[in-house]
Formats: structure tokens, sequence, C-alpha cells
């Protein structure tokens, strides 16, 4: 992922892809969504770039006009000396434009190796921008006007530019979301993607306040991801997945307000096919919550309370474990306790056929020594 927002897409010469970021630097892929194996930086720093073709070029924050003929992978200043440029931008390969002040128009043909100075009445210009029909637009004091590089002109283009330069000719299909990974609604496991998104639903008359349902994405990693509701997470209002081979658990806030939530775990082990809810719910922050897992299942959290001070204005610490719940208090190492003189049932008896009947364990989260997951 770049780490700045992206102004154009470059094809190399040989096969490769640059994306060209609004800093000047050139990240370097050998497919469309494959990752960066190469960025080229420009040594000063730009405030204004464009880019076509193989050419890239930028005004530094000093006013210098630079250019860069080999898509980012070295930088030349460019244009009139003792001249402060403050705008610039590629129509093509070879057409652009840079804006001077004091105001004074240079036009490239060559993909910004050589620019001259266009003879052309002042017209209060302030800045550069793009429409999709007129190309490159001029923004002055009062109006926009359009370059018609035909005749180096400035005519008046009579409304406000129409954005989007980049228009894709079909919606791409769903890939993986950085923003769902980090925020803890997405994993990888085993090279498959998983995602959970929701979808506000509005009222009805068998949903008589505005729910959530949740939609669980996934698929191979760089390949296509299928859809599926994800009926375990129906009505929450925020969720967050974690998971190792095929044990994968699913926390759930039914409730967006307060400091504090209730908290939801549903577990599944058949790799998210089908999720089962858990005996317990714990009080924490869904917003600092942390899912670890290991290859066996066991489940490790933190950003809840301890089970002893799960109020609703309790502050979240340290780490949790799932294990199961110890035997009653009133046992201990599975023998009776009572007074061994009190008379006892007879073997055939209803009493005595339940005392047999191990009792169903269940599961809880208990506090571990370990402060925290973080940090």
């Amino acid at each position: 992922l770049a780490p700045e927002p992206l102004i154009a897409i470059l094809q190399l010469e040989d096969g490769g892809w640059l994306f060209v970021g609004q800093s000047g630097t050139g990240y370097e892929a050998r497919e469309p969504l494959g990752p960066f194996v190469r960025t080229s930086a420009p040594v000063d720093k730009l405030s204004r770039v464009s880019a076509a073709g193989t050419s890239v070029v930028g005004i530094t924050r000093d006013g210098q006009l630079v250019q860069s003929p080999d898509a980012g992978a070295t930088w030349n200043p460019v244009g009139p000396e003792r001249t402060r440029f403050v705008d610039v931008m590629l129509a093509d390969s070879k057409k652009g434009i840079a804006l001077a002040v004091p105001e004074a128009m240079f036009e490239t043909k060559d993909g910004g190796s050589v620019w001259t100075k266009l003879d052309a009445p002042s017209m209060g210009a302030l800045a550069l921008g793009w429409d999709d029909r007129a190309g490159i637009a001029v923004q002055t004091a009062l109006s926009w006007a359009r370059w018609d590089s035909a005749t180096s002109s400035f005519p008046p283009l009579g409304r406000t530019p129409a954005k989007g330069r980049f228009k894709l000719a079909a919606r791409p299909s769903r890939g993986p979301d950085a923003n769902a990974l980090a925020e803890g609604r997405a994993i990888v496991v085993g090279g498959q993607y998983l995602e959970l998104a929701s979808d506000d639903v509005p009222s009805s008359r068998s949903r008589p306040s505005s729910s959530r349902q949740w939609t669980a994405w996934r698929g191979p990693v760089g390949g296509p991801l299928e859809s599926k509701p994800l009926d375990a997470a129906d009505g929450c209002q925020a969720v967050r997945v974690a998971g190792a081979d095929r044990h994968l658990y699913l926390a759930c806030s039914r409730s967006g307000s307060g400091v504090n939530q209730t908290i939801f775990i549903h577990k599944s082990d058949d790799g998210g096919k089908t999720f089962e809810r858990e005996d317990y719910s714990a009080e924490g922050r869904i917003g600092e919550l942390v899912l670890a897992v290991n290859r066996d299942g066991a489940l490790a959290v933190t950003g809840i309370c301890a089970p002893h001070t799960s109020s609703r204005g309790c502050q979240p610490y340290g780490i949790h474990h799932r294990r199961l719940a110890p035997v009653d208090a009133g046992t201990e190492g599975g023998k009776d306790k009572r007074d061994p003189k009190a008379s006892k049932p007879d073997a055939g008896s209803e009493q005595s056929k339940k005392k047999r009947e191990p009792a169903e364990r269940q599961w809880e989260l208990a506090p571990s020594v370990t402060p925290s997951l973080k940090g």
C-alpha cells in the first residue's frame, strides 16, 4: 500500500507499472495489483506533481520546475532561470503547461524537457485544473478558462471543470480492504482472505428498529472474492474477527453507544462456514479489542474488563484467555465435600442417577498474568 494518495499510473516500457504519489515519489510494481518492488523519491520535496507517459514533472517548494524523463528514476531542473513556478500539469505524454508568478504561462511539447513562454494576455490566473472534456483548465479570479493547445490560447470554459480525470471502463471486482484489516474486521489465514462488511437495514415489521446485517467476503489472496450473508453477526453494531487454521472467533457488539459495550464471542471450527455463540460475554471497548488465536483454537483477548469489575464504567486491562470454567466452588478436585456421615441416596434413585451424570462444562474468559497484547 502506498503511504500517500496516488495521482497517476504509468505503464513502463518493460511491462511494469509506476504509481506516482502526490509527493512525486514513484512506486513500481510488476503487476497492476502486485506489491511494490521499488520506490524512487525526488531529491527535493515537491509542492505540485503531474505525470503522463514516462514523464513526471513537478515544482519544488522553492518554485523550481523539475522533470523526470524516466518515470522518477532521475530528476533534472528545467524551465527558465530566475522564474518562480506555482503550478504545472501535463495533458499527455508530450504537451503541458506551467504557471509562474508574476503571471506567465509556459508550454511544453516534449513531455517537460523544454518550456517556452506563451504570449498570452494576463487573466488573473490562480491555479491549474483538469476538465474531463476540455483537458487542462485555468482557474482565474472570476471564472475558468481552458487551454487550447492548437492555438496556445485560453478561451473561456464557461463552467466549473468536471473533475474525475481517471475513469474505469468497468467497476473492478472487490478485493482486500486495508482499512478492514487494520480495524480487525478482516484476516488472512492460510492464503485465504476473509472480511466482514455491513449494510444498514431500514426498519420493517420484522425489524422494528434500524439494525445491521453483515456479509462475509472470502477468497484467495489475489483472487476473486465471494460473498455470503453472515447470520451470526446479524444485528451487531461492530465486529472483530481473528483465527488460525480452521478455528475462527467473531466478537460482536450490539450497542454502538457508551464508553464500554457488551461483547459477545462466537466460535467456528470449520473455517468460518458456521459460528456458534459462546456461553460468556464481556464488558469492554470494541475499538480497543484485540483477539489472538493459535492453531489449536486457543483464544486470548485484550480490551475487555476483568470479570469482577465488569461494570459499564470499568477500565479494560490485561489479557484474558478462554478456558473451561472451574468446577463448582462446593467441590474440590472433583471430590464431594459434604459430610461423609450424611445419608447417601439409594443407588437406583433419581438423585443418584443425576449425581452420576457429568455436568456440562462451560467456557469463560479468565485473566492472564501478561498485562496486554499491545506494547
